[in-house]
């Protein structure tokens, strides 16, 4: 007797062959590549120096059919502000990413005398090799890292074959790139005497071996102590985002977030901050910041000046004490009359309405009074009013005066005016 099989039966045992046949077949595809090495997998050098990674990868079809590989620096498998290089062996070219990771940099052949850098590293094409034996391929990368990528890293890689077979990135050791602390070095002027209200510049300057591109953040502080961080000017510039920023009254939020040179003002109620006359310039290792800041009537007496910086990689020092200043409310300049209207020699006619003013300069912000005379006569007491209204008298000379004053003292300028009789009109 034969047996034969149900419908339903050969199909479920053909189902499983298949199913069977592909995950063997994934699994041989997968197993095709194994997880890339790196030498030396782990140590440091110095900025500056050219280090040599050989990094290897296996291919059970034979090293020519793996299509390209990728090596990463970094603290994470992100491909930002970073060593990520890229070989791809179908077209024998090199190339490393820009500092916003979005774009490929190079494509030269290794061997050749190129140099393929971004802002925190170089490729030396003409040191970087590709060789390959049997399944292993290897590339032995020529990098020298710049002096604003330091810190701890890891080292990642991946590698994709012809087959579109891959490991994914793949954390294979670390490496250091010693960092280096900012330091503080001044701010001018460190020491004077301003009045309320009148807008000050302070240039603060930071300092970073690592280059001025490795600091983070700054802030600079104008208070009378450490103790308590409110009722202050407490300003802060973040680099990374070049935004600047201004403590609130009670310390608890930043106020702003604009970048230097744009068109706000960011203030608290005992300081202001002037964006669009503050001013960031970096050069090589030194960051400087002209801070345009105005204090407020309510914001006076002596102040020290604190600094404070920190990097990418959380060095810091602060908050040093670098100058004093004293925020004073004291009139000690008096008004100055720059101009008297009407002016010396003018000439006006009899009965004519005059408007005697004054025009002054005043750096304080003591109340200002004036005073009016005529030939010597009084015609208006010390009053808060500016000008006074004169009915030019009979054809003369006459003299006229104003002083002005405020609780710094007084000036006074005078002119000489003709009053002319009016011409007689002719009857028709």
């Amino acid at each position: 007797m034969i047996l034969k099989a149900k419908p339903t039966k050969v199909l479920i045992i053909t189902l499983a062959l298949a199913l069977f046949f592909c995950l063997f077949t994934a699994s041989a595809f997968a197993g095709a590549l194994s997880i890339p090495m790196v030498g030396p997998s782990a140590g440091g050098c110095t900025a500056n120096y050219q280090q040599i990674f050989t990094t290897t990868f296996n291919d059970l079809s034979g090293w020519q059919h793996v299509n390209y590989v990728y090596f990463v620096i970094n603290t994470t498998a992100s491909g930002s502000s970073c060593f990520y290089g890229y070989y791809n062996q179908n077209t024998n070219k090199l190339y490393i990413k820009n500092d916003a990771g979005n774009a490929w940099l190079g494509g030269f052949a290794p061997g050749s005398n190129n140099l393929i850098e971004n802002s925190y590293v170089k490729l030396n094409c003409a040191q970087t090799t590709v060789s390959g034996s049997g399944q292993t391929m290897f590339v032995n990368w020529a990098v020298t890292f710049k002096p604003p990528f330091v810190g701890t890293k890891n080292m990642y890689l991946y590698v994709r074959d012809d087959s579109n077979a891959y490991q994914p990135l793949t954390k294979r050791g670390t490496w250091t790139i010693p960092n280096h602390t900012p330091t503080i070095v001044s701010v001018i002027p460190n020491q004077g005497t301003s009045q309320p209200e009148q807008a000050l510049t302070f240039t603060t300057i930071y300092l970073d071996t690592d280059t001025w591109i490795n600091i983070k953040y700054v802030y600079f502080r104008i208070s009378p102590s450490l103790t308590g961080l409110t009722n202050c000017f407490y300003g802060y510039y973040d680099q990374d985002n070049n935004k600047l920023y201004l403590r609130n009254d009670t310390n608890t939020a930043w106020l702003g977030g604009y970048t230097p040179g744009s068109n706000y003002t960011i203030e608290n109620s005992y300081a202001k901050l002037d964006c669009s006359k503050t001013i960031v310039t970096g050069n090589s290792d030194t960051l400087s910041i002209n801070w345009q800041i105005i204090p407020k009537t309510t914001f006076t007496g002596t102040k020290n000046l604190y600094l404070y910086v920190r990097d990418n990689n959380n060095a810091y020092q602060g908050w040093l004490q670098k100058g004093t200043w004293s925020i004073d409310n004291t009139d000690t300049t008096p008004p100055q009359i720059t101009q008297l209207s009407p002016v010396d020699a003018s000439r006006i006619y009899e009965n004519a309405s005059v408007v005697i003013k004054p025009t002054i300069t005043d750096n304080n912000q003591s109340a200002v009074t004036y005073q009016f005379s005529v030939d010597g006569v009084v015609k208006q007491v010390w009053s808060s009013s500016a000008t006074y209204n004169w009915v030019s008298p009979l054809a003369g000379a006459h003299t006229i005066k104003a002083e002005a004053k405020d609780e710094a003292g007084q000036s006074i300028k005078s002119a000489e005016v003709f009053i002319l009789r009016k011409p007689m009109e002719v009857a028709n």
